[in-house]
């Protein structure tokens, strides 16, 4: 009780140490979530909101319904609904839906794979089959599709990919520096 007013204090490294203290007490569910609302919350304090309340997706299903379904931090609620156990006709279809509508598909394709429901693979499958995605994007989808019990192992050419040519860059910077060098 001394600590829940802590959560919502201006000072964001106050409310990250109250967070932090209380953990995952299911008594401050309810503040976890109007962090979450809040527009003024510090985004590590909404990142640690959610990393606790996905831990508890199914004790917490109907509240982050109830946002999701509000417009607010869409992103988050996902992420949590992604973590049901129980499987729903309504979290499958919001799930389906935020990839289908083809923004952070990366993102959204590791809620799929995350929630576990096989039905999601020929979706994920006919995405991952777009000449026109990144790299980023084909090795979410594949990871997605394989957590799901499914295959791809259709070569594809990224080396003209800006993220390929990055990866690739880091990977023969850490092999010259012998594999203990500084990672970025």
């Amino acid at each position: 009780e001394t600590l829940m007013p802590l959560l919502f204090d201006p000072n964001p490294q106050t409310a990250a140490y109250a967070l932090n203290l209380i953990g995952d007490d299911e008594r401050a569910f309810d503040s976890y979530f109007k962090i979450l609302e809040s527009e003024n919350a510090d985004g590590e304090l909404k990142n640690d909101a959610t990393d606790i309340l996905k831990t508890h997706a199914d004790e917490v299903k109907t509240q982050a319904l109830g946002l999701y379904k509000k417009g607010v931090a869409q992103e988050a609620t996902l992420e949590i609904l992604s973590r049901v156990k129980a499987r729903e006709e309504e979290i499958y279809g919001i799930l389906t839906a935020a990839f289908l509508s083809g923004e952070n598909v990366p993102m959204h394709a590791s809620y799929l794979a995350a929630y576990g429901d096989e039905r999601a693979l020929p979706l994920l499958t006919a995405r991952i089959e777009d000449r026109t995605i990144g790299f980023v994007e084909f090795q979410e989808l594949k990871y997605a599709i394989e957590a799901l019990g499914g295959e791809y192992d259709e070569p594809r050419d990224f080396t003209d990919d800006k993220d390929y040519i990055a990866v690739e860059a880091a990977t023969a910077r850490r092999a010259a520096d012998g594999g203990d060098g500084p990672r970025s």
